[in-house]
Formats: structure tokens, sequence, C-alpha cells
């Protein structure tokens, strides 16, 4: 039997980048359900109908689209599976993933499992776990972290095809099971890496180290998806959650790119990018990430939205588009008192209302885990005089795309106080056809302020607008924008921490972990190569592994590894990458033989760049070899410096120290390890001094200061 069979049954890669020629299926009364606020049961007989007739029109489009999906679960796609049946997995953002084993066997002492991650495209891949563990893999797929690596190889390799469409099938698997596997098993469109383990054997002392309990789970670090963007008209990678929500929603069914306004978009995309107030810092206003199991459907655009804090909007006769859903909004227009027939406004029995707050993201944190924020200390978060009379009533906002704790508490804030409004509904005359589309209103209440004037209530329109034409009249199903929204946010009272992040899985070692790298450069060699380098402490391991991660733009390389050498208690590490003038990330971890100790928090250097301090004088020791007639002068030289790239080595040949004369070159120096030079000299007459002076150059050929010494050459 061959493996012919396409990945995660149920949904067309193919189909999904193909624009629907159908009208829509948002028709204003759906498309309104979608970016209201959940519906409510007002008091009037009338609205009950209107609400039983929504949620009914709503629940029709839902069972269409998603007969059977569950609500999104970002712990779906990080459980690895076995099996190429089954629901498709999506991504979007930055994700970690497991996958589907598709395929799993062993030919000789080779092990093959081959995992689907999810529905490409996959832009990167930034780090790999193996067992919970993070491991290094480098670009020929070969795995470089102990205890895998071994003298000229590894025993574990691990290569990724990131689900562009133009997959064709693994030539190793080909090749190693051809009864099972032909050139039609090609997966194409879905993010895979292949595992392919070497057993060393049961006699192996390795065997036990590498492959006690099986092959474990394989899991990636990846950035996901490709996002048009209206501004620049570029297909990219992005966090930015306007970009995201609009790729997805542009791929439901029967949507057309005719019918969205893509110049307003535009514009809220440059919002999403504004930089933020947060409780650490600053954060990027709107960001979005995670994934799921089954078909895309509406339900799942519809958390998206809400994690990124936005709604979708279609005013009449216009294009669709979506806003901001902001705690205070603008209002867009105002009902005046004698447009309007009645108002009915009744706030929730109190003991029914929820007063605790909480809420759950998808956490960086906690390693893509949907993760809920302490609000304990949030004063918003609680409301003690309801809880002091009719205990806690809790509610829990999930928002299982959100991936950021400030942008999920924002979001949380605005949802409790919402449900908490007083609700209510507004009959007018057809001049209030005006709020047609409209999310923010203002009504005119006369006669309640000071002196009998009137008051202008700020309203959300929480439920379609229902006209009675035989009556003449138009109902808006309103709630009133609560004093609580109406205070801005302010991060460094109502903010509470993120979770604290998860550490890798844990497992018992002796051995220390390291304190991040002390010291970063970068250096260019006089023949124009350049090398980056680094210094760290190591500990009673036997050696260490060194990695490094750049950013060329906003978004990091996955991890690599360095070279690393011991001198003393002082560990360095170098790769030849140029890293000047961007991001860099170094960590360390200590190694004994199989066993693995953590790495270290990383030393960050922005930007990296090239130091000319002049170095110090280098340390030198000098020898001669007394032979006859020759006799042979050693120079043992060693810098300090991580900038220092040469050494020159001169003796004085004028009288006085005005000449000298250079002896030797070095041009590839390092730091911390000793190099040689050597100079035979003739034994005649008396006997001479050789006076002679070391230094060491940066990488713009800054010298140093000398070390100076003189040793005598005997005569014959």
């Amino acid at each position: 039997m061959h493996y012919k069979k396409i990945f995660l049954s149920g949904a067309s890669l193919l189909a999904m980048t193909a624009h629907a020629s159908a009208d829509p299926i948002f028709t204003p009364l759906t498309f309104l359900l979608f970016s209201a606020a959940p519906v409510w049961i007002a008091p009037g007989a009338i609205y009950a109908g209107l609400q039983l007739a929504a949620v009914g029109a709503l629940a029709a489009v839902q069972s269409a689209l998603a007969p059977s999906r569950p609500r999104v679960d970002p712990q779906d796609i990080k459980n690895t599976r076995t099996g190429t049946e089954g629901p498709g997995r999506y991504a979007t953002g930055r994700v970690r993933l497991a996958g589907r084993i598709g395929f799993g066997n062993t030919t000789g002492y080779d092990i093959y499992r081959l995992i689907f991650h999810c529905f490409g495209p996959i832009d990167a891949i930034e780090e790999y776990y193996y067992d919970g563990r993070s491991i290094t893999v480098e670009s020929d797929g070969t795995v470089s972290s102990p205890p895998w690596a071994k003298p000229n190889g590894s025993n574990m390799f691990v290569q990724s095809k990131m689900g562009t469409g133009g997959e064709t099938v693994w030539p190793q698997l080909k090749a190693g099971f051809p009864a099972l596997v032909d050139d039609d098993f090609r997966n194409r469109g879905i993010g895979q890496t292949l595992l392919h383990v070497r057993n060393p054997g049961t006699a192996s002392e390795r065997f036990q180290t590498l492959l006690q309990g099986g092959i474990k789970e394989l899991e990636v670090q990846a950035r996901v998806g490709k996002f048009f963007d209206p501004r620049d008209g570029q297909t990219r990678w992005t966090l930015n959650g306007v970009l995201q929500c609009l790729h997805w929603y542009r791929l439901l069914p029967d949507m057309r790119d005719d019918l969205i306004d893509f110049n307003s978009i535009a514009a809220l995309a440059d919002d999403a990018d504004q930089m933020v107030p947060t409780l650490t810092g600053t954060a990027p206003r709107c960001t979005i990430s995670g994934g799921w199991e089954g078909n895309l459907t509406t339900d799942v655009v519809l958390d998206m939205l809400e994690s990124a804090g936005l709604e979708w909007r279609r005013p009449p006769a216009k294009l669709h588009t979506f806003k901001f859903t902001e705690d205070d909004p603008v209002s867009e227009l105002t009902l005046l008192d004698r447009h309007i027939i009645d108002r009915e406004f009744a706030p929730e029995e109190a003991a029914k209302r929820p007063n605790v707050c909480r809420v759950s993201y998808y956490s960086h944190e906690r390693q893509g885990d949907l993760a809920e924020i302490d609000l304990t200390n949030a004063s918003w978060a609680r409301v003690q005089s309801d809880i002091s009379k009719y205990g806690e009533k809790e509610k829990h906002y999930k928002l299982p795309f959100c991936d950021n704790a400030s942008q999920a508490q924002r979001i949380a804030r605005r949802l409790f106080w919402m449900d908490r409004a007083q609700k209510g509904l507004v009959r007018t005359t057809f001049a209030g056809r005006a709020a047609w589309g409209l999310r923010t209103i203002t009504v005119e209440v006369p006669d309640v302020g000071e002196g009998g004037e009137s008051a202008f209530v700020k309203c959300r329109v929480v439920a379609p607008m229902r006209m009675l034409d035989s009556e003449g009249v138009c109902e808006i199903p309103v709630a009133i924008i609560p004093d609580e929204l109406k205070v801005p946010w302010n991060p460094a009272v109502d903010e509470m921490p993120a979770p604290p992040v998860l550490p890798e899985l844990q497992y018992e070692t002796d051995i220390p972990t390291p304190a991040p790298p002390n010291q970063a450069t970068v250096v260019q060699y006089p023949n124009g190569t350049w090398e980056t380098r680094i210094r760290f402490t190591g500990g009673d391991a036997g050696t260490a592994e060194a990695n490094y991660r750049y950013y060329p733009d906003e978004n990091p390389t996955q991890w690599a590894a360095m070279t690393e050498y011991q001198a003393g208690s002082t560990y360095y590490a170098y790769v030849g990458t140029n890293t000047n003038g961007l991001k860099a990330e170094f960590r360390v971890r200590l190694v004994d033989g199989d066993d693995v100790g953590y790495f270290s928090d990383p030393l960050i250097v922005d930007p990296m760049s090239v130091s000319n301090t002049a170095t110090g004088a280098p340390s030198v020791t000098t020898s001669e070899e007394i032979g006859d007639p020759i006799v042979v002068a050693t120079w043992d030289i060693t810098v300090p410096e991580l900038r220092a790239v040469k050494v020159v080595v001169e003796e004085e040949t004028g009288f006085g120290g005005s000449e000298w004369t250079v002896i030797a070159t070095l041009d590839d120096i390092r730091p911390g390890i000793t190099r040689q030079v050597h100079k035979d000299y003739n034994r005649s007459g008396g006997g001479s001094t050789v006076n002679w002076r070391v230094a060491s150059y940066t990488s713009n050929g800054t010298r140093g200061a000398y070390a100076t010494g003189s040793f005598n050459i005997p005569g014959n």
C-alpha cells in the first residue's frame, strides 16, 4: 500500500487561495450580529421575538459553516497525534506547534517520523524542541546539541518544509521505504518536519541516553502565515492583528475582495502597529497568534476579532471594513427627543450580573498555552460592593488569539463592564434609520438633568435594528456605556503582570545553569571576513554549548551553534557570521558527557558593533633553544580582548630603538588562544641582545599597547 493520502481531510488549501464569486453570506442582519456585543433579552415582548430571530439566523450561518466545530483551544495544535486522517490544523502568527505523525517507520538503524505541523505557508522556524528541550539544528539538518552530537556527525537529523505548495516526496523516505512511499507522497501545502534518528545500537553506551523510552515529541516555534498588506501591496509575515484578521476573513466562504474597503483597513493597520504604554514598557497596540483544529469558520474569525479588540463594520451601501472597539468611542449619531417615541432602560438584576472578571489569552510566556492572568489586585476586575452582597459571580473571558497580556486585559475590562452595563430599547420614528450600521449613538433623555434640562446618554448598539414599516417605528437595542469605561486605561495602575515564563521541561541534572555570556562583539579580519564572538564563564562540567541568533529584521533567525573553546576557567565561542549593526542574542549551557544542563538566560545586544578601542598589551613569554650555530627563539603570545584580530611581532634593528623590523604578523588571532612565533638567529662573535615588542590590533587597524622584552644570543 502506498501512502498517497493528503494530510488532514476536510479542507483544501488550494481552494482557499482562490476568491469566491458568489454573493457574500453576510447580510446586514448577520453581519451586525457578528460585530455586536452579546445579545440580551429586553423587557419588551417585541424585542424578545427579535432576539430569537437574530440568534436563530446566526446559528444557521454558524451551523452551515462549522457544523461540529468546538471552541478554539490553542492546546490542540500542541498535541502530537498519529495518522493522516483527522481535522486540519491551522495556525497564525508566532506559535508553538507539535503535529500529526503522518508517517513513521524504521529501516535498519534509521528511524523516521514525518510530522505534519499545520497548513502552510510557514514563514520560518525559530526553534526546535525535542522532548520539551531546545535543540540546535544546523542548516543541513544535523542536530548539534548534546547528547545527540558526536565526533564527525550526529545521531539526530531534523529537516523541515514550509508548506508553500511546491513540496515533493522526501527522498530519504522514498529510498528507505520503496514499497510504501512513492512520488505521490508529497503532502503539498503542509508545514512538515522529517525527524531522522540513527540508532547507535543496543550494545552502545549511548543507546540508553538517546532512545530510552523510544522516540519523543518534536515541536517547533514557528512564524506561520503570509499576510497581504494593503498599505504597500506586499505579502509577508507579521504579528499585526488587523492584517491577520483581514487574511482569514478573505478566506471565508463567499467573501470577495471587491466587497472589502482595503483603504480603511490600511489605515487601521497603521493604528495596530502603534506602540502603546504597558506595565513593562511599550508594545504594539494589536497583535494576535494562535491556532486551531478543524475548518476555518466564522466562529474562528469571531474569536480572532475579539482577541484583537476589533469589530467588523459595513455601513449602509458601503464596503466591509473593521474598527477597533473602543472603551469610550466617539458617538456617531445623536437621537434627539423629538425623534424618540419611547425608551426603556432596565439594569440586569444585580445578583445576576458578573462581579469578578477573569481572562485567559494565548501566552508566549506559557509556551503557547491558554493562560490566565491573575487579576486579584486589579480594582476594575472586582466589584466589591456586589461581591459583599451577592457573593462572587465570575465571568471568564477566553481570548485564544490574543498573544499579549496587556492587550488581553484592556479587552477584558471593556467586555466585563459592558456585560454589567444597563441595557435598553430605544423606539424611534423612521429618523432612527440613520443609526443603521452604526455602533455608538447618543440618546437624549429629557427632564433628568439639573434644572430639568435634557441629559445625553452615550450607548452602544448591541444587536441589529428592527424596522416596523407598518408602524413607522425603528427599534434599536442598546447598552449604556458605563462610567468605568470613560476612565482612560492606565497600565501602571490597571494592568497586572503577565504569568511568569514557564521554563523548559524540568529534568534531573547536577550541572549548574551558567550565567549569561558576559561579552559579545563582532570583528572583521584583515582579509575582510567577519566573525561574531562571545565570552562566558564555565563551571564544573566538561564542556559547553553556545548558541546564537540574530535579527535581520524585526524577527529572529533560528538558534544556531557556535564553535566553543576553553581557556582556563573562561569559555569563548565564535561563528563566522556578520552581525554588525543587528540585534543578536546568545545563550550557553554546560555539558558533562551525555548529561546536559539548562540554557542560561540570553545575553541580548542591540545592536552588535565593532569595537576599535585600543587593546592592552598581550601576554608574551619567550624561550630560546640554544644550538650551534643556530639559536631558535620562540614567542608565546596570548591576547585577552574579544576585539583583537591581529598580532604583530617586531625586533629592534636600529640603534637605540630607532628602527623596528617585523618578524611575524598573525592575521587570525582569537582571544585566549596562545599562538607561537619562531625565528632562527646565528651565533656570532661575542653574542648579542635582541629587543622585541608585540602588539595586537583591532578590526580597523588600531594598534594596542606593546608588550616588550629582550633575550641574549650567546657568541660562538
